[in-house]
């Protein structure tokens, strides 16, 4: 998810070939109703179920990592030290996994 909304083209490329289409103007339009793509992770669709559950649009002019701080230090005040510690592994472990590479390099 994290390498499509920064940068779609690859997948999308790939898509094309698979399903034997072409991306359209009704699915760039689609895209950009998605915010895809976007410049950082955190810009997603404001939506009333993410704002009721604490999230906010990235702050103008920060950048990912302040972004992600933010948020951690929001969670932070809402768990316990050894939920914080499960949940900085589990970002750990997945940001291993996902956040490398490019797209272009993502196994189908």
């Amino acid at each position: 998810f994290e390498r499509y909304v920064l940068d779609p083209w690859p997948f999308m490329e790939r898509m094309e070939q698979l399903v034997g289409t072409r991306v359209t103007k009704i699915t760039r339009k689609e895209m950009k109703k998605q915010r895809v793509p976007r410049k950082m992770y955190s810009e997603g669709i404001n939506l009333d179920i993410y704002r009721l559950n604490g999230w906010e649009p990235p702050a103008e002019g920060s950048d990912e990592a302040r972004e992600f701080a933010r948020r951690r230090e929001f969670v932070a005040t809402h768990a316990t030290p050894p939920a914080m510690a499960v949940l900085d592994r589990l970002c750990q472990e997945y940001e291993a996994k996902y956040m490398t590479g490019t797209g272009a390099d993502y196994a189908w």
